[in-house]
């Protein structure tokens, strides 16, 4: 399954190689993935190149997000593990509070190796031996807790020093990678002052979750009570934990009632759960640029995208009610109608390309005396069907979503354009039937499906039952 020879290939970049596998990897079962990682996992522990495997590792990612296995113990995946929910795969703008990139954690431990606890990273490590085995969770526990304190000290210290000497603030950020990632750091050691409360709060939520019930609450209560006592500037890190296992990201919101028993926006915006919303606002605008970077003819991508910003902004509504007027009312606002544009430009640009594709037939007039039929003048059709059907579907999709929610669209006028377009081809398709005599009947059929799989998902009922009576039994 994996290809030996192109990882160890230094001819290719290592971000095909991930792309290339990722591809691989989609298909897999959960237990074929699960297995993958496991026997990656031991390998990469023994083998003098680890950098390999960690690009199956990295192209496994996507799967193992969604499915959150138990993972082999290793000294680093268990010294992270209370920022594990909160980590990004390659950031994209302004560095974000609640997030921190993955690029940044291996930067960060080589800092601690060469830092004033390299010696007790080293005994730690001692307890993981290289055949793969590794001592039990609650050991492991032992030997880090003791290990997490000393780095945070460490770490404090070295940002209390960089905030007052610019020269160690440049030579601390081009250790670990540049601002954004110094960004991190600092964000890691906050995290690391709270550790055992948020190793609590993780051991009793589950993998993956829809929704937010009155456990959870609950939960989320108890956890921002335990942070307050110890670091009250680290509470925001609770919704982050929360945020990074729900599947439905807008539920978290919910969670406000913890903290408070006004459940308005004004909370929200007034407290921590303020970068709760900035996450929610920005998976909206990472769904708009997604959407704006799939080409037309990756409509199915363009549904997804859609479905997944609806579902997100309706979401967000129907926790909290918004007032337009306010700062979160505004800037769902600004988002909506953004993607709005988007959308009305991409329908618009899609029922171009529709109308354009499918060709106009033009059926010659016998000539007096002739047995002869017409002739069917049309461009080549392979490989239309799938595009256009698919390009349908992605405009029939908008309508339905624009009918649902109370996002409006405006593309009623560009689907009515479309439908003339179409039904105009139906009435000369109906025609070309009728003389085909030895006309190429075959062409005529192809022809027949790539109108259909458009024209049926626009028109009514009584216009799909006209077209159904156009082909010849």
């Amino acid at each position: 399954m994996i290809m030996r020879q192109e990882l160890s290939s230094p001819d290719i970049p290592m971000r095909n190689v991930i792309n290339a596998l990722s591809l691989k990897f989609k298909d897999l079962s959960d237990d074929d993935v699960v297995r993958l990682t496991q026997a990656v996992e031991l390998e990469r522990r023994t083998v003098q190149t680890p950098d390999k495997w960690q690009a199956v590792l990295a192209a496994l990612r996507p799967r193992l997000n969604d499915i959150r296995p138990p993972r082999i113990p290793s000294l680093t995946r268990q010294f992270f593990k209370p920022i594990e929910d909160m980590l990004i795969d390659g950031r994209r703008g302004e560095k974000r509070l609640g997030q921190i990139d993955r690029s940044s954690l291996m930067p960060i431990w080589n800092w601690l190796q060469n830092s004033s606890v390299g010696s007790e990273i080293d005994a730690a490590q001692s307890h993981f031996v290289k055949d793969g085995s590794a001592p039990r969770l609650e050991k492991i526990e032992t030997i880090l807790r003791p290990l997490r304190d000393a780095a945070r000290k460490a770490m404090v210290k070295a940002l209390d020093d960089s905030d007052h000497d610019m020269r160690k603030s440049r030579l601390l950020a081009g250790a670990l990678g540049g601002p954004k990632a110094l960004e991190d750091f600092r964000e890691f050691a906050l995290a690391l002052s709270v550790s055992d409360q948020l190793l609590t709060l993780q051991s009793q939520l589950e993998a993956r979750f829809d929704d937010v019930t009155n456990q959870h609450i609950e939960l989320a209560r108890n956890s921002f009570h335990a942070i307050d006592h110890v670091n009250p500037k680290a509470s925001y890190l609770v919704p982050m934990i929360f945020l990074g296992r729900l599947t439905h990201p807008w539920e978290v919101l919910r969670l406000a009632s913890a903290v408070s028993r006004l459940h308005t926006e004004e909370l929200l915006m007034s407290t921590d759960f303020r970068i709760v919303c900035d996450r929610l606002l920005d998976l909206l605008r990472e769904e708009q640029s997604a959407f704006d970077r799939a080409p037309d003819t990756e409509a199915r991508k363009l549904i997804v995208h859609l479905r997944s910003f609806v579902d997100i902004y309706s979401g967000i509504s129907q926790v909290i009610p918004i007032k337009k007027q306010s700062e979160l009312g505004r800037r769902l606002l600004e988002c909506r109608n953004k993607f709005s544009d988007q959308i009305a430009g991409r329908v618009k640009s899609l029922s171009r390309f529709i109308n354009d594709s499918i060709p106009e037939v033009y059926v010659a007039p016998e000539p007096s005396g002739s047995d002869d039929a017409g002739i069917l003048e049309v461009s080549d059709l392979c490989g239309l069907e799938e595009n256009i059907s698919a390009m349908a579907d992605f405009i029939v999709e908008v309508s339905r979503l624009s009918h649902r929610t109370n996002l409006y669209f405006g593309i009623d006028q560009d689907v009515r354009h479309l439908n003339a377009a179409l039904d105009k081809r139906l009435i000369a398709l109906t025609l070309a039937y009728r003389q085909r005599g030895s006309m190429p009947t075959d062409m005529l059929d192809q022809y027949y499906t790539i109108l259909e799989s458009a024209f049926c998902k626009f028109a009514g009922s009584e216009a799909v039952d006209r077209l159904k009576t156009v082909k010849p039994s």
